[in-house]
């Protein structure tokens, strides 16, 4: 992985308005995820969350970030996520962006979801089922 990057809105990067111009020597200026992001990847940074190497084997799947995009502790519950990565390959790489909601362990407790259920999401479209889920959480 040649470079790679990702921030949350809430807490890594927020929005906020800029001036017209500003210096921006060290990669402390950014209004929002994505600017924070672009700017890590064109000063060629790799973030410490993503591997400097990965081998992916012809017809696997390697997965090369999971990480939350938490709400419960937000008011109002509204993040966003960003990310970016700059691979090099010697034969073809499919990717793939996907969000899901946290799965719930005994006593409420969310995990993060693993490679097979990452693989189902995409491979048999369990979007209904996450959606369904998402809307019976708002009914009154």
């Amino acid at each position: 992985m040649l470079q790679g990057a990702g921030y949350l809105s809430q807490a890594d990067a927020p929005f906020v308005k800029l001036p017209t111009f500003s210096q921006n020597f060290f990669s402390t200026v950014f209004a929002g995820p994505s600017d924070r992001v672009v700017s890590n990847i064109l000063r060629g940074k790799r973030r410490k969350i993503f591997p400097a190497r990965i081998t992916i084997p012809p017809k696997q799947s390697r997965m090369l970030l999971n990480a939350p995009i938490p709400l419960k502790e937000l008011t109002p519950p509204l993040n966003g996520s960003s990310t970016l990565a700059r691979l090099e390959s010697n034969g073809k790489v499919y990717a793939a962006s996907l969000a899901m909601f946290a799965s719930t362990e005994t006593h409420a407790k969310e995990r993060d979801p693993n490679l097979k259920e990452w693989l189902a999401l995409h491979n048999c479209g369990m979007i209904s089922l996450n959606f369904q889920r998402f809307l019976n959480g708002f009914k009154h």
